[in-house]
């Protein structure tokens, strides 16, 4: 992220979530999540003015267990298999 991540808001949705974090842009792609976690169809990380917005689907009829932390200039992405 571009800057330390001091707030981030979650909406948790039927299949997957979404984060917006104010005031921090991200330098890096979500992309590779799906690419690496089996019960992720879809990652993007979109910067959107002064917010980024980190959205993650799951594929029908998972739902892991996940959890987003902020850790300094990072956000750290956990998700069961």
């Amino acid at each position: 992220m571009s800057n330390p991540v001091a707030e981030m808001d979650g909406i948790i949705e039927s299949d997957g979530f979404s984060v917006t974090i104010p005031g921090s842009l991200s330098l890096s792609q979500a992309g590779p999540i799906a690419t690496a976690h089996p019960d992720v169809e879809h990652a993007s990380i979109l910067n959107r003015g002064d917010f980024s917005e980190l959205t993650i689907r799951f594929v029908a009829g998972r739902q892991p267990a996940y959890r987003v932390e902020a850790r300094g200039p990072a956000i750290e992405i956990s998700i069961a298999r």
